[in-house]
């Protein structure tokens, strides 16, 4: 808890998946789409501008999920699940991933309950560094799940924004 550790992924893999900002932003949508009942309802997009000209991006959710299967690639509680799509642990990461090969974006995080994890670059060297992972803990009276990142990327904003009509 609170320490930072390689988790064991280069940001290089989150750049050569090469997915794009409706992709990115349709897989964080299905997650929470799955996480919370296979609705939408209650799930909630807040952007707020900062003063830098960076957006702040959150997602909040009603769904509930353990922090370790954010831990390594093929976790999974979704395995199984014919309602549900994907299934093989790996959308989270390469999202973060994905997201942290953008250099205007610093840190990803995800949270559930009363803990979050936040991932990161070791350094900006998208060729060497690796993926980064801090897990702390969320004030006791958050209930739900949530995510969120800044960037300014306008474009990934807008998709992020018309994700829920995915």
């Amino acid at each position: 808890l609170g320490q930072t550790e390689n988790a064991r992924i280069k940001i290089r893999y989150g750049a050569k998946t090469n997915w794009s900002n409706t992709k990115i932003a349709r897989d964080i949508m299905q997650n929470f789409y799955d996480g919370n009942g296979h609705t939408l309802e209650g799930v909630d997009i807040q952007i707020v501008k900062n003063d830098d000209g960076s957006y702040k991006v959150r997602i909040n959710g009603d769904g509930h999920y353990d922090y370790s299967h954010l831990e390594s690639l093929g976790d999974s509680t979704k395995d199984g699940d014919s309602s549900s799509a994907g299934g093989y642990g790996e959308g989270a990461g390469i999202v973060a991933g994905s997201l942290l090969a953008d250099p205007d974006v610093n840190y990803v995080r995800y949270g559930s309950g009363e803990w979050s994890s936040t991932f990161g670059r070791s350094s900006d060297d998208i060729e060497t560094a690796m993926l980064t992972q801090t897990l702390s803990q969320n004030d006791s009276s958050f209930d739900g799940a949530y995510m969120e990142f800044e960037t300014k990327n306008v474009g990934l904003v807008e998709k992020i924004l018309e994700s829920k009509n995915y």
